[in-house]
């Protein structure tokens, strides 16, 4: 079963690095500005976290059985508890460096995520105050024709008497 469960977690690894290069190439579009990659990417990562959710799964009921068969809680199941109960230490150590590089891909995952957030809020903001901007002028529509009427009538002066004067 461990040996079911280190698949397991080389196919969930291997999902969640192809998650980190989409959420790369996301944080570079959200810079870009490129609402079309954006969306395809999006959708992409949409595809990856459902089968994500189908192994991990699987993977919980791996864990269930293993919980029975070790006498320890399920809720204190770890990689870490598991490696020790490993019958070889190749196996052992092979449990720890995927557990070591899973931590590493989702702690540099939640990072490119956060940045992700806060360009969208960005983003947000600026369609939010442009918004704004427009409401404010269409609730206002002399707003701009009247300083433009100003300035025609002005110009119009200056054409009605001889500045040489």
């Amino acid at each position: 079963k461990i040996k079911k469960l280190l698949n397991y977690l080389n196919t969930e690894l291997s999902y969640y690095e192809s998650l980190l290069d989409y959420s790369k190439a996301k944080n570079k579009s959200l810079i870009e500005r490129n609402i079309d990659d954006i969306s395809i990417i999006t959708q992409k990562e949409e595809k990856l976290v459902s089968k994500i959710k189908d192994t991990e799964k699987y993977r919980i009921e791996l864990l269930k059985e293993i919980s029975k068969e070790t006498n320890i809680k399920f809720e204190d199941l770890n990689i870490s508890a598991i490696a020790n109960y490993a019958q070889d230490e190749k196996t052992k150590n092979e449990l720890l460096e995927k557990k070591k590089i899973l931590s590493e891909i989702l702690e540099e995952l939640r990072k490119y995520n956060d940045q992700n957030t806060e360009l969208i809020k960005q983003a947000l903001d600026v369609i939010n105050h442009t918004v704004r901007v427009m409401n404010n002028t269409m609730n206002n529509p002399n707003l701009y024709n009247k300083q433009k009427q100003e300035q025609v009538a002005k110009n119009q002066q200056s054409f009605l008497f001889d500045k040489k004067v």
